[in-house]
């Protein structure tokens, strides 16, 4: 069996791959939300006996996610020290630390001994977390059923500096007698209970016995604390016994509930000695409903009847029947009728059964009553994405609304204001008051501002449903289904919002409906446009059909690039049917990547289905490593402008890009599908004899576009018909899109897909720049292998001499135009070493003796005999 150690853990790795290090050096580990950090927080009820080591249950975790790493602890065979005040640790702690020298994980580079010390439990010992006779103050113990949250997953605190980074590594020492001993076992190792069970249990348990002995419980927890227990041991017996009380019907669950949490928040708000560190209402409050979640499972019915009949022994009633005594009130006297009349008229107490009333006199239950309220679904139309609550929102008196396809929905998050709003309307939110007399007035009211941010903070919303996008537009199902219903659609999580009526799509569409939908798009739409080439023609094709087919396909889109020769070609008609359509957002292309970062998160925020960047510059290329970036990833990870709040959105957008003869750089030539048109005419905006005259006024004409939105779903469902041939089409990160709109294509007898890529090399900014710079570079020194100083000085001239460059302009410079320095060039030759130019390669070798790098450049092609000969590796 593997000795359980912690792994070396790089600035390379991310949570997957920590989480395949930590296996392999036998620790279990698991997935847990970043913002709780609760144990069971994603893998649910039952997550002890479902924490891994099993290579494809931690890639199915990780892949992909933003969830925190844990290791759990207990099941490991080890027990874990949080120690949060180091100048605090115990004597017998310190001691063993400095003896066996444990790994240790540090959660804060400015406090030097704070963070995570981790040993193995000795043989026959099963310790818990209780910090036992080590005392309080200076951290906490996790052991049995313990988690800790490790390096790489990034802290909930990093803007306050807070990280995790492990530095010790290494075998895992046996925790040191002196310790152990100080330590209690454990029996325990059940489960807490499921959020659902909670609110079950919460809502079940409503008698009143002896609504008395919650006092009593309160006052145990109070003098707990008082005489030096933890405030989390103080919990634990306390919660433990006020749950079985309400299980037996001594009181109301929901009102223990309530009145434990402000008391339990309370202690924790301040310190007890000026060392303990004080806890927010939200973590007091994370920590209580696990205790409590807790609480409930543990509980058995025979601890139920075993407290009912303890207390109805030591509290005896006169009537000792279980229906006589859970019908018992604390106080059976009837009100006075005089104070009934204390509520003023036309103030009732909330009794509608269609809404919700939730009383918010005491803040901690009133934010627990309002997330509830929002997780069973009584705020219309509000969803949930990326973990924050959204709105379908209606949009009255839009700039917008004379133009085609304009939203008159839209996404909004829910902010707190439009939370009062929606509270006001569609639940009964009333304050208590109590008059002189002694009565109760009920007053309808609103909650604070306060409470909504504490409700909105919650990132996890079980029972809401889950909003990708809004789409203006029908799309197909992953089942090849049309979805054209308007309104939320579960399967897809799409919410359609019509802008047009499209008539019904037949399930089956016969052969000449599609023809017709080929002849109308293919010939009649798109007949006049003066593609370059057939694979120009074939791209945009799939470009116009990728909205709509995503859903069904899958994966990622490539960049679509609506080049042209000149202007006036017809660049911006192409872009503008797509728009049009599925409803776009229309920004100019920005050169500066950091802008171009900011811009992309902005359009991301929206719902526009595609995205088009107009007008690239005929003195820029599209090369910003952001775009790169975009393209290959299904999510965006970026800082809200003005928040230290981080934004993760989907992207399941088509991004395009138009200019006249764009030039492309870096990786964005191979993620992209090429769309150039070339009029090879003067004043291609003068030409006449086109089909539709006007193609923009006739894009205005509602019918028209729902001819044409028509005819493209009878082409995708009778493609899906026919089975959804795929082609064996390969491109590099959109393979699963280039198989589906190849087959696509195919099937409706479209030819050229893809084949223009040749054109997009040519158009390679800095592929040119390289292939021509190696080509000269091949053509001086074919055989002689030289340094980066050393190449840099064969393009160097004598300054003050008007002396003809060398290299003829061919030699590489910086985005400036100047040459790089020497060690410059070096980090510019190594990046490409091994990579090909056209038909030349630049290759590399490292002297052992210098410890310097020579390069040289080879030429694939079939060369002349007089330049077949051994390349030299010296120097020149």
């Amino acid at each position: 069996m593997t000795e359980l150690h912690i792994p070396q853990i790089t600035e390379e790795d991310d949570n997957l791959a920590a989480g395949l290090k930590y296996a392999n050096a036998g620790w279990y580990v698991l997935p847990v939300d970043r913002a709780t950090k609760h144990a069971g927080s994603v893998l649910g009820k039952g997550w002890p006996a479902k924490s891994s080591r099993d290579a494809e249950d931690i890639v199915s975790w990780f892949a992909g996610s933003n969830d925190s790493l844990a290791l759990h602890v207990g099941r490991s065979g080890a027990i874990a020290f949080d120690i949060d005040h180091p100048e605090h640790t115990p004597e017998a702690l310190s001691t063993a630390i400095i003896q066996t020298q444990p790994p240790y994980q540090s959660t804060r580079a400015n406090i030097p001994g704070r963070g995570h010390y981790v040993f193995t439990v000795p043989e026959g010992r099963r310790l818990g977390n209780g910090t036992g006779g080590l005392g309080k103050g200076w951290g906490d113990v996790r052991g049995l059923n313990g988690i800790i949250i490790v390096a790489p997953s990034v802290h909930e605190k990093a803007d306050q500096g807070a990280r995790y980074r492990w530095e010790t590594s290494g075998p895992v020492p046996v925790l040191p007698e002196g310790v152990a001993g100080l330590l209690r076992d454990t029996g325990d190792s059940s489960d807490a209970a499921t959020d659902n069970e909670v609110r079950t249990f919460l809502a079940a348990h409503t008698a009143s016995a002896r609504p008395g002995l919650l006092s009593g419980i309160l006052t145990q927890f109070a003098d707990a604390v008082a005489t030096g227990t933890s405030r989390h041991e103080a919990l634990v017996l306390s919660l433990a016994g006020a749950v079985r009380e309400s299980a037996a019907g001594m009181y109301p669950a929901a009102d223990m509930a309530r009145r434990m949490l402000t008391a339990f928040t309370e202690v924790m708000s301040a310190s007890r000695d000026g060392v303990e560190r004080t806890r927010s209402p939200q973590s007091a409050r994370s920590e209580f409903m696990g205790v409590l979640a807790w609480s409930i499972g543990q509980l058995q019915p025979a601890d139920v009847e075993a407290t009912r009949a303890s207390l109805e022994l030591r509290l005896p009633r006169e009537d000792h029947s279980r229906e006589s005594y859970e019908a018992l009130i604390a106080d059976p006297d009837p009100a006075p009728q005089e104070e009934e009349a204390t509520t003023p008229a036309g103030t009732a107490a909330p009794t509608s059964l269609e809404q919700p009333s939730i009383c918010i006199d005491h803040e901690p239950a009133a934010i627990l009553s309002l997330t509830q309220t929002v997780r069973d679904g009584h705020l219309p139309e509000t969803y949930v994405r990326g973990g924050q609550l959204v709105q379908v929102a209606d949009v009255s008196g839009s700039t917008l609304a004379a133009q085609p396809l304009a939203a008159d929905k839209e996404v909004h998050p829910l902010t707190p204001d439009s939370m009062r709003r929606l509270l006001a309307e569609h639940v009964e939110v009333y304050k208590t008051r109590t008059t002189k007399a002694g009565g109760t007035v009920i007053i309808p009211s609103s909650p604070a501002v306060t409470v909504c941010k504490a409700v909105l903070s919650a990132t996890s919303w079980p029972g809401l449903p889950v909003l990708v996008n809004l789409i203006a537009a029908p799309v197909l199902r992953p089942d090849g289904t049309v979805l054209q219903e308007p309104g939320y659609d579960s399967g897809t999580g799409l919410f359609y919002a019509p802008q047009i009526s499209v008539p019904q799509i037949p399930n089956v569409p016969d052969i000449i409906d599609v023809q017709h939908a080929r002849e109308f798009v293919f010939d009649y739409v798109l007949g006049d446009f003066p593609w370059a080439t057939p694979g120009d023609r074939a791209n945009f094709i799939a470009l116009l059909l990728s909205p709509i087919l995503r859903p069904y396909i899958g994966g990622l889109i490539p960049l679509g690039a609506i080049s042209a020769a000149d202007r006036g070609s017809g660049k911006t008609l192409l872009a503008d049917i797509i728009g049009t359509l599925y409803g776009a957002t229309v920004r100019p292309w920005v050169g500066d990547d950091d802008e171009l970062r900011k811009a992309i998160t902005a359009t991301l925020m929206n719902s526009s289905a595609v995205i088009v960047f107009d007008n690239v510059s005929e003195y820029e290329a599209v090369d910003a490593p952001s775009l790169a970036k975009l393209l290959t990833s299904p999510a965006w990870d970026d800082r809200l402008l003005g928040r230290s709040e981080e934004a993760r959105l989907v992207n399941d957008r088509l991004w395009l890009v138009t200019g006249n003869n764009i030039r492309f750089g870096g990786d964005i030539a191979q993620r992209t599908a090429l769309v150039h048109l070339n009029p090879n005419c003067p004043r291609p905006d003068l030409r006449t004899g086109f089909r539709i005259p006007d193609l923009d006024e006739w894009l205005e004409s509602e019918d028209n576009r729902t001819a044409l939105l028509r005819a493209l779903l009878v082409l995708a469902r009778a493609w899906i018909v026919a089975g959804a041939p795929k082609a064996d089409h390969a491109m590099r990160s959109f393979r699963r899109w280039a198989r589906a709109m190849g087959g696509f294509l195919a099937f409706h007898e479209v030819d050229g897909f893809l084949t223009n890529t040749s054109e997009l090399e040519n158009q390679d900014d800095e592929a040119s720049q390289w292939a021509g710079f190696l080509a000269a570079w091949h053509q001086r020194y074919p055989t002689t292998a030289m340094t980066a100083s050393d190449l840099l000085g064969t393009a160097q001239t004598m300054p003050g001499f008007d002396l003809p460059d060398p290299w003829g302009g061919t030699f590489i410079t910086r985005s400036d135009g100047r040459f790089p320095t020497a060690k410059g060039l070096g980090m510019m030759l190594a990046s490409r070493r091994d990579r090909f130019f056209g038909e030349y390669v630049l290759r590399a070798r490292k002297d052992e003796h210098s410890k310097v790098w020579f390069y040289l450049v080879e030429r694939t092609a079939v060369e002349a005999a007089q330049e077949a000969s051994e390349p030299h590796w010296r120097a020149a």
